[in-house]
């Protein structure tokens, strides 16, 4: 699993059709109308009016929200085209509408899909968001080692955008979501770099939860273990293994312990039994997504 997914990261597409923005990610307000545009390959432009395209919500499948060309005027969704590329609008956007879209067409009775663009709908912070940036230890199992790390934006209510920069390059990891305690939702974005980038210096996850453009960075930067007998590399590697234990420890206690103290200390016990499967599911959700980066095993 964990050398898919470095495949896939690293895997140019050799589609001719890409959304094209001026920026990561398209930022409205509720009620706006939302613009995401489809720019094709000059060999391409013919099929600007046969342009499918799609949506994945977050905790949605790839879902198809509009064809275009021939299907006359719409409410919600609407297409506009230009020389050599297609427009989707939507109107009267809401949150609930905010995700990932792509933009697709057809050859040979096959779909060949763009690469994504998150829309983010109005505001999704809340007063316990937090970022926080996790370095997993190297695998051994692969040539010149890689080196798993996770983005982990928690407490928010709705989309978020994380990407991340890397020898001043930005790049998209593969994002999850998971719905905790009180319906909030934690994100995660990982990542696996080889070894050798990795040690060049400073890493950076940059995320964004609303539609005003402030954003929030965090670093690391790697620093290589001091020379030392075989003691000494044992006792490094007994540390690292805990702090590694903790700081797992650490993200499911502030994602699903977390302690909403305006409603109260009274609560039903059969909503505590709810309460308590649901972050029994949660747990269990985090814990096979970083136990299959740290094993490389299927989660």
């Amino acid at each position: 699993m964990l050398i898919g997914y470095f495949i896939l990261f690293c895997k140019v597409l050799g589609v001719q059709l890409h959304l094209h923005q001026t920026e990561q990610p398209l930022t409205v307000s509720i009620n706006e109308t939302a613009k995401i545009s489809c720019l094709l390959s000059e060999v391409s432009c013919a099929r600007r009016r046969s342009v499918r395209w799609f949506w994945r919500g977050i905790e949605e499948e790839v879902t198809l929200i509009k064809s275009c060309g021939g299907d006359g005027a719409a409410i919600k969704y609407n297409c506009s085209y230009g020389p050599c590329s297609t427009t989707l609008q939507i109107h009267n956007v809401q949150q609930r509408e905010a995700g990932v879209y792509y933009c697709a067409y057809a050859i040979n009775m096959k779909l060949h899909f763009s690469s994504d663009v998150t829309l983010i709908v109005g505001d999704s912070y809340t007063e316990r968001t937090s970022v926080l940036l996790v370095t997993l230890p190297p695998l051994p199992d692969v040539p010149g080692g890689v080196v798993p790390l996770a983005c982990v934006v928690r407490a928010v209510s709705g989309q978020v955008w994380v990407s991340w920069n890397i020898s001043g390059t930005q790049w998209q990891g593969l994002m999850s979501a998971i719905r905790g305690r009180g319906g909030t939702l934690t994100f995660i974005s990982h990542i696996v770099l080889p070894m050798e980038t990795w040690t060049r210096g400073e890493i950076t996850c940059e995320s964004q939860v609303n539609s005003s453009h402030r954003r929030v960075k965090k670093s690391l930067v790697y620093k290589a273990a001091p020379s030392g007998d075989v003691i000494g590399c044992v006792a490094a590697f007994v540390a690292r293994t805990l702090l590694l234990l903790l700081t797992l420890s650490w993200i499911l206690y502030r994602v699903y312990r977390s302690a909403d103290k305006d409603q109260g200390d009274i609560v039903c016990a059969q909503h505590n039994e709810e309460e308590e499967a649901e972050m029994d599911r949660g747990k269990e959700h985090l814990t096979r997504h970083l136990y299959s980066f740290l094993t490389g095993t299927s989660s």
